[in-house]
């Protein structure tokens, strides 16, 4: 089940509700059957403004046939809906199944935010590149774990991975100019290197390049970094629209943008809310409880302030001001997150 799926059904959204909360107005299905080496893909395309199935398909396969099947799939039902195709949005990382496979599990790994999940990201990107050891995309992994070995306190040394990594980004631009992924890393090494002209210098194309999820995550990440949280606002609110169920570490960003801009009862009632969800995300429900903790400081409320700090303290994962300072290692204004850290020490946040 892919996590479009799983948002919908974890949270149990009928067509309805998808169509008035997220502003969609075609949604695509699918199930998987699987017997023997034998697969049957259905597809459906529904039209939400009548509730309606307006296009149905069926494809047969066997497990050595999966990429050939998924561009068919993929072409036709950008057919139906009348797009074209953009391949070097679409390019994929490998057309070899077990890099494809390896790389698939390193950039889950990774995203756990954990330092278990760096090691075995590196270790799965480290396998993958064994088999293409001139895959750059498969490089710009690699680069990506150097940086938040980093982040995470496990580096042995900081200055080596985060140079590794800027090296990684430029290689990959050098091959592939207009790579936002590639631009957002070498603009995170420039700033955590206190080079923020540098880290800045292409913000403006990256904000005009962006297109899918990641893309716009990055660009929304690095605006922040430049000290531009309102156009961090604006982006983050488009890949809300096309990607509801994106890792929850991109929610709390919004939040922090929210109260840096002013916007403060936006960022509480934001908060608050998604405190109704479970996210999976590492830190991210722990994260929402210290933003409503941090806000009802500001608002001279200290019982709530208190009450929300220590329903942080119940909850698994204890977050410390370094992590959260990590949150914005390159970021150009540390105006706000030494306030955050400093405002929450009084209610029992450690350093």
């Amino acid at each position: 089940e892919g996590s479009t799926g799983k948002f919908v059904v974890e949270n149990e959204l009928i067509n309805e509700e998808i169509k008035n909360q997220f502003g969609v107005n075609l949604m695509i299905d699918g199930t998987v059957q699987i017997a023997g080496e034998q697969i049957r893909i259905s597809t459906n395309i529904t039209n939400l403004d009548i509730n309606q199935i307006v296009s149905s398909e069926i494809f047969e396969l066997s497990e050595g046939e999966l990429f050939e099947a998924q561009d068919k799939i993929t072409n036709s039902l950008m057919s139906e809906l009348k797009l074209t195709p953009n391949t070097q949005l679409n390019a994929r990382v490998s057309e070899n199944p077990e890099v494809y496979k390896l790389n698939s599990l390193a950039f889950g790994n990774m995203i756990s935010w954990t330092p278990q999940g760096a090691s075995k990201a590196q270790e799965l990107w480290t396998q993958a590149l064994e088999i293409e050891p001139n895959n750059l995309r498969l490089k710009m992994g690699l680069g990506w774990v150097a940086h938040q070995k980093v982040l995470l306190g496990i580096s042995d040394n900081p200055s080596d991975d985060l140079q590794n990594a800027l090296e990684i980004a430029m290689e990959m631009l050098e091959e592939e100019p207009k790579q936002v992924l590639a631009m957002t890393l070498a603009s995170v090494v420039h700033g955590i290197f206190g080079n923020y002209e540098e880290a800045c210098l292409k913000l403006e194309d990256m904000n005009k390049l962006a297109m899918d999820p990641n893309d716009l995550a990055m660009v929304a990440y690095i605006n922040q970094n430049c000290d531009d949280n309102a156009q961090a606002i604006k982006v983050l609110e488009r890949l809300f629209l096309i990607a509801p169920h994106y890792p929850s570490w991109i929610r709390y960003y919004y939040a922090y943008a929210l109260i840096q801009v002013g916007e403060v009862d936006a960022a509480f009632d934001y908060a608050q809310e998604q405190t109704k969800y479970s996210h999976s995300y590492y830190g991210a429900n722990e994260t929402f409880r210290l933003i409503l903790s941090y806000i009802s400081d500001k608002r001279k409320n200290t019982a709530d302030a208190k009450k929300f700090f220590d329903e942080y303290t119940r909850m698994p994962n204890k977050l410390t001001g370094r992590h959260i300072k990590s949150d914005f290692s390159s970021a150009q204004n540390q105006d706000f997150p030494n306030d955050f850290v400093n405002t929450l020490k009084k209610y029992g946040l450690t350093d």
